[in-house]
């Protein structure tokens, strides 16, 4: 059998490129996108073309279509597969979207099969095609089978909508309401389920802002979309090609619908004319919208860094604010400019860190050219930092009062500041220079060979090579709660199986955590309680941040530092990577924040201070997992510099 399908499909494509080469009329066969057309133009009296016409010139599309379910191979590719299902078995549903136009005896330019299966083909969607052929290519093509929009109700709808819910059920034609009774939902032998429809997610609805601050107190059902845009299912969908990477991505946390997450936790089209200044999510709409990070990377992308700072100052609303808001999540058109994959490109990205609207306490960073890991960073490195703090009071007229200053919270899941270090406070006086062996901000670079070319963010979390689900951005898979390593790159440096890695990664993982519970609990016993951790916004109540006797309000004397202490242990407890982002960097600034909050003194006394804590009858859980991370013999340093190691002593 694979030796007749493969002859085959060699058969097939020998008769495509003898026609294409006799055909030398193939216009803009694979070129951009095409619009829709015109009743004038196209009618339903305009003769088809047949799918053996289209595939002569549309080759690439044609290849692509077959590994679709729009071919209804099975398996995929098989042309000598029965398909599933058959014109036998749907006899009565091939007239309105199985096999409208009856190619189901022509998968290919010359082929002709013993079973006929439906098949959903070009002029189904495209509308007919013979002016388009006759005219070799250059006639008029439509992209939306000729439909038109219209609107039910209030809910204005494309004519691409029209046709693509035509089949994927989603609003009652005849009404507008959401199709709670869809086709495919009755009568055997028809299939079920949610995967023959697209009511369950595309149809989403609004969250419920009655949450303290304006939070979402419900999850939202889906997805929302413009029904109104002539792109609006193409805009996610490659019609061409089969739907894993948009089942992937729906299993992602950038399609996340939880409210208490990044997409649906707030409403953020607020802005201050309706919500109020305390309310306005303007700020926020670069990174928690599709619209408004399309509109930012492009701003960065034109380098009209004018615009570029009023939207991350969020001095313009990108999303008309609606009290019925629906979550846009960070779906294909945020990151993509087009359905075939191509990216948004910010390029190398500088940060400007403020605390606040304070003058001067400002620092910007440069982070480096990155490739297709350029879309990542502007998203993952944070608002806030610590050379920012370090720079409050240098100068500027304005002053801030370190005895009363709320805590400036960094936000979450920084990798990109945690790898290249443009985030964490840093502590005078200590070095913080990566060892030769660190790689990993060098990975997808030249500087790394054999990792791609795609920069450390595209590299490690899509690189799931022989697994597929790149767009799950995950380079670690779960297996009962152990950690499997999924990415394929980490094997380019790392030695063992996926499991075995795995543990490696866990054991760190391990020690990571109980190193910041060791922070935690030290801020707190450190300053009497007043430190303590919350985790609910704004995380640290504590205002007053100076040493008990300090009265140097400008934070130089003892203030930065503890601000310092409770800044990096807030950003590594939102940054759940970091530990693999960039280890031995992250394990000095847990090390310098404990050597400074335990006493008020930078005097390497971390060794000590775990001991003493970890001394008892009961030690708490997170002891001996602390000093392993923190110190390199996972004890108090004994007076004997461990090798390599200089004048830092115990220190990581």
């Amino acid at each position: 059998m694979k030796h007749r399908m493969r002859s085959g499909m060699v058969f097939v494509f020998l008769i495509v490129l003898a026609l294409a080469a006799l055909l030398g009329g193939c216009g803009k066969s694979d070129s951009g996108s095409i619009g829709p057309a015109t009743a004038s133009v196209l009618s339903a009296a305009t003769p088809t073309a047949g799918l053996n016409t289209c595939a002569i010139c549309h080759t690439t599309q044609t290849t692509d279509w077959l590994t679709s379910k729009h071919a209804n191979l099975d398996p995929a590719g098989n042309l000598y597969s029965a398909g599933v299902p058959t014109i036998g078995l749907i006899s009565s549903c091939t007239k309105n979207c199985h096999d409208p136009n009856g190619d189901s005896n022509n998968l290919t330019a010359g082929y002709t099969g013993n079973v006929p299966r439906p098949v959903v083909a070009c002029e189904t969607c495209h509308g007919p095609g013979s002016l388009h052929a006759d005219a070799g290519g250059n006639g008029p093509i439509s992209l939306l089978s000729n439909t038109a929009g219209t609107s039910f109700g209030a809910v204005a709808v494309s004519g691409q909508f029209v046709m693509c819910t035509g089949c994927h059920e989603l609003l009652d034609t005849s009404t507008g309401a959401l199709n709670a009774s869809p086709t495919h939902a009755t009568g055997a032998p028809s299939p079920t389920g949610a995967q023959y429809v697209i009511t369950d997610t595309h149809f989403a609805t609004a969250g419920n802002w009655t949450g303290a601050g304006g939070m979402n107190i419900n999850d939202i059902s889906g997805y929302a979309m413009n029904f109104a845009s002539e792109t609006v299912c193409t805009d996610c969908h490659n019609p061409h090609k089969n739907a894993d990477i948009n089942r992937d991505w729906a299993s992602s946390k950038h399609a996340d619908k939880l409210a208490a997450d990044a997409w649906a936790h707030y409403n953020w089209s607020c802005d201050a004319a309706n919500c109020g200044a305390a309310g306005s999510r303007t700020a926020c709409q670069r990174c928690h919208t599709a619209t408004g990070f399309a509109a930012y990377a492009d701003a960065l992308q034109a380098r009209n860094q004018s615009l570029a700072q009023t939207i991350w100052n969020g001095g313009m609303s990108l999303v008309p604010y609606s009290a019925g808001f629906k979550p846009e999540m960070l779906r294909c058109t945020g990151c993509h400019i087009d359905n075939r994959g191509n990216l948004r490109n910010p390029g190398a990205y500088n940060a400007e860190y403020t605390i606040g609207t304070v003058p001067n306490a400002v620092a910007n960073v440069q982070y480096p050219d990155l490739s297709t890991s350029n879309v990542c960073i502007p998203c993952h490195t944070g608002r806030n930092n610590g050379t920012a703090i370090h720079n409050l009071n240098t100068g500027q007229t304005a002053t801030v009062n370190f005895s009363n200053l709320s805590f400036p919270d960094g936000h979450y899941l920084t990798a990109g500041g945690t790898m290249f270090k443009g985030t964490l406070y840093e502590y005078t006086g200590r070095t913080y220079m990566d060892p030769a062996s660190f790689k990993h901000n060098q990975i997808g670079t030249l500087s790394a060979p054999n990792t791609g070319a795609n920069g450390p963010c595209v590299g490690c979390h899509m690189d799931r090579t022989g697994m597929g689900g790149n767009h799950l951005f995950e380079p670690i898979s779960m297996n009962s709660g152990t950690i499997i390593v999924s990415s394929a790159i980490c094997f380019t440096c790392h030695a063992g199986s996926s499991i075995d890695f795995g543990t490696v990664v866990q054991n760190e993982k391990d020690r990571f955590d109980s190193a910041l519970q060791a922070l935690q609990t030290q801020l707190a016993l450190a300053t009497s309680g007043s430190y303590t951790f919350s985790v609910n916004y704004p995380y640290f109540v504590q205002k007053n941040w100076l040493s008990a006797g300090d009265t140097d309000a400008s934070g130089n004397t003892t203030g930065k530092n503890n601000l310092g202490a409770a800044f990096n242990f807030s950003l590594l407890f939102h940054e759940p990577g970091a530990y693999v982002h960039n280890s031995r960097y992250v394990k000095r600034l847990i090390y310098d924040s404990l050597d400074w909050i335990d006493d008020g003194i930078m005097n390497y006394s971390v060794g000590a201070t775990l001991s003493a804590a970890c001394g008892g009858a009961t030690p708490p859980a997170w002891c001996q997992g602390a000093m392993d991370y923190l110190l390199p013999v996972g004890s108090q340093w004994n007076g004997i510099y461990p090798a390599g190691y200089g004048i830092d002593a115990e220190r990581p």
